[in-house]
């Protein structure tokens, strides 16, 4: 996967994670999931993913002050 774009979903149901996470696949990016902010945070910090889809409403931490939070380590946000 070396090189493919990186993508993180972050959203506390699964179900809604598959869609992005099949289509994105299939199309060369690897794909990373977490189902709460923390995760995200670590996941974020980690892999430095090119792109982040990220629920507005996960249970653990609102998601604007999540979207401030990655956005100082990543560039790109768009919120599902």
């Amino acid at each position: 996967m070396s090189g493919a774009p990186k993508l993180l979903i972050v959203d506390d149901a699964a179900d809604i994670c598959q869609l992005p996470m099949v289509y994105y696949a299939g199309r060369g990016y690897g794909v990373w999931v977490a189902y709460d902010g923390g995760s995200a945070q670590g996941l974020a910090v980690r892999d430095q993913p090119d792109l982040i889809l990220l629920d507005l409403g996960p249970p653990d931490i609102d998601g604007l002050e999540a979207c401030r939070r990655s956005h100082a380590v990543n560039g790109v946000i768009l919120s599902i």
